[in-house]
């Protein structure tokens, strides 16, 4: 996962310029190098529950549909990262 890296440090870039004018950016910049699995998973989920929130809200769920909804939404966040995780270390072994 040194993508993340490599655009923060871009001159020009997204990336570059976000990093320096948003603290939030720097600090994830940060989590992710010291955590990648956590970082990718938390911004995944929150992302993907976010949605589920806004365009769910009229669909006429209760609450405890909410909840176990959001829970399954955590768990495939945390699926999809470990799958992501899992082709990036497969692709490192290849090159090897």
């Amino acid at each position: 996962m040194i993508f993340a890296r490599k655009l923060l440090h871009l001159p020009g870039s997204i990336g570059a310029a976000a990093g320096r004018s948003l603290p939030v950016i720097r600090a994830l910049a940060r989590w992710y190098e010291r955590r990648p699995f956590l970082t990718l998973w938390g911004v995944l989920a929150t992302g993907m529950v976010v949605m589920l929130v806004l365009f769910g809200r009229d669909a006429g769920l209760t609450l405890r549909q909410h909840v176990v909804l959001a829970t399954v939404t955590v768990a495939l966040a945390w699926l999809c990262t470990w799958i992501v995780f899992l082709d990036d270390a497969d692709s490192h072994d290849l090159s090897d």
